[in-house]
């Protein structure tokens, strides 16, 4: 009886949607320059970095408590506390 031999599968590639890939990609860079006006604004206005960042967790946290699955942001959000602390 002959040996069976696997056959050989193409994997492919998933597909892109490029204008999906386009908009995540401004969402991204508006966002980014929205915190970083806010940031901005708030040095300007004399407030401290130490204010700034628990100002910016206080709103992860509150939108993170909104969120159905928390696990994985609290998560996230416990991982860089522990890289920031080291």
């Amino acid at each position: 009886m002959p040996t069976q031999r696997a056959t050989a599968r193409r994997t492919r590639a998933p597909k892109i949607n490029t204008d999906q890939a386009a908009i995540a990609a401004i969402e991204n860079a508006v966002a980014s320059a929205s915190v970083s006006g806010l940031i901005d604004g708030l040095r300007a206005a004399a407030f401290s970095d130490g204010y700034i960042a628990a100002s910016l967790l206080a709103g992860a946290t509150t939108l993170i408590r909104g969120m159905p699955t928390k696990q994985p942001w609290s998560a996230l959000l416990s991982q860089m506390a522990m890289e920031v602390a080291r």
